[in-house]
């Protein structure tokens, strides 16, 4: 992932979650406006097969209303405000689809779709993520990364075409912290929690062939850390800091 001077990628977390409201059109343009390589992004499938742009369980958060992703219709989101919360200036944002959001990105910019379901069992989620991988084009600007590692099998297997991140962190229960099912899954990267990334964990992913991104960096101090232990990808919410420390000395 990273670019051709061997710096990581700058990846606006849910868009740039920390300059407008995550997940929406107005995110993803407010992340590429401040120097971001690309965007992390989450993705839900509604109860009627659509697959939109939208990070949490639950609708309260972000639309003030009770409800699930899941159990929702495209219909009944569109009827919802997602960018009230941040700000009433950006008041009428919607929760996206996945079509939309590629749709509305620079053709160069990179992509981590982080595939969000919060149960095992498969809901078609994967077949929607591989089927909109092939018709935007996205082979080589493209990850996706899921904390669900059952997902990320069944995608494998449905095309191998694709590349997979694990992410982890150290809340999760045990096994999963440390990012264990990587030696099941055929992976491209890891994605670990940014306080797991050390020389050594860099060494490891290298000498198997893969990469290392991490997330959510927005101190400077942590960001200059990361960019010195050589990591591919810095997932922040504030990508205009982490422009302006890549750029320095140019």
């Amino acid at each position: 992932m990273s670019d051709a001077t061997n710096r990581p990628l700058n990846l606006g977390h849910r868009g740039a979650r920390g300059l407008a409201p995550e997940n929406t059109l107005a995110g993803m343009a407010a992340g590429m406006a401040a120097g971001a390589d690309g965007v992390e992004f989450d993705v839900q499938r509604t109860a009627d097969g659509h697959l939109v742009v939208f990070h949490d369980d639950d609708l309260r958060r972000i639309c003030n209303v009770s409800g699930r992703i899941v159990t929702s219709t495209l219909a009944q989101l569109r009827e919802l405000d997602a960018g009230r919360y941040f700000g009433p200036q950006f008041a009428g944002e919607l929760i996206p689809t996945l079509d939309e959001v590629l749709e509305t990105l620079p053709a160069n910019a990179f992509v981590n779709i982080e595939a969000k379901r919060f149960r095992f069992r498969s809901d078609g989620l994967e077949a929607g993520i591989a089927e909109a991988f092939q018709r935007h084009s996205l082979a080589g600007r493209c990850i996706v990364s899921s904390f669900n590692p059952v997902l990320l099998w069944w995608l494998g297997r449905i095309d191998r075409t694709i590349p997979l991140g694990l992410l982890y962190a150290p809340d999760l229960p045990a096994g999963l912290n440390r990012g264990w099912p990587r030696h099941l899954l055929r992976l491209a990267a890891l994605h670990p929690y940014q306080g797991q990334v050390t020389p050594k964990l860099v060494q490891q992913v290298r000498r198997r062939g893969q990469q290392i991104n991490t997330w959510t960096v927005n101190e400077p101090a942590e960001m200059r850390r990361l960019i010195d232990l050589g990591v591919d990808g810095i997932i922040t919410d504030r990508p205009d800091l982490l422009s302006a420390l890549l750029t320095e000395g140019d």
